[in-house]
């Protein structure tokens, strides 16, 4: 039955992912709104085991995570996420190798800023 749903839940993905290209951009919203959008992608990409669109989620939502516990807001780093997400959603199931580096990147950005 979920597999009924793929289409819509991609097109919402790729939407979702849209709102935090503007978020990042304009930088107006709260950490917590990126959070929520980051940690919706996360879970719907679960539903549907895009894994490595799942690893750059969870390293977003940390990101924004251990700024919040710092009380800044890093948008460059956000940014460089979000380009990621986008980058890694379009080339969904090309080259693991490749893609999976790019999520360790994200992540060594991330565990710049200790917890």
């Amino acid at each position: 039955e979920l597999a009924a749903h793929a289409g819509d839940a991609m097109k919402s993905l790729g939407n979702m992912i849209g709102r935090l290209e503007v978020m990042a951009r304009e930088k107006s919203v709260s950490l917590d709104a990126v959070y929520e959008e980051g940690s919706t992608i996360l879970d719907i990409a679960g539903l549907f085991d895009k894994r490595v669109l799942c690893d750059a989620c969870y390293s977003l939502c940390e990101l924004v995570d251990r700024q919040r516990t710092h009380g800044r807001a890093d948008w460059t780093s956000i940014g460089v996420h979000v380009s990621a997400l986008r980058l890694l959603w379009t080339k969904d199931g090309e080259d693991p190798a490749s893609l999976k580096s790019v999520v360790d990147g994200l992540w060594s950005i991330t565990d710049r800023l200790t917890p």
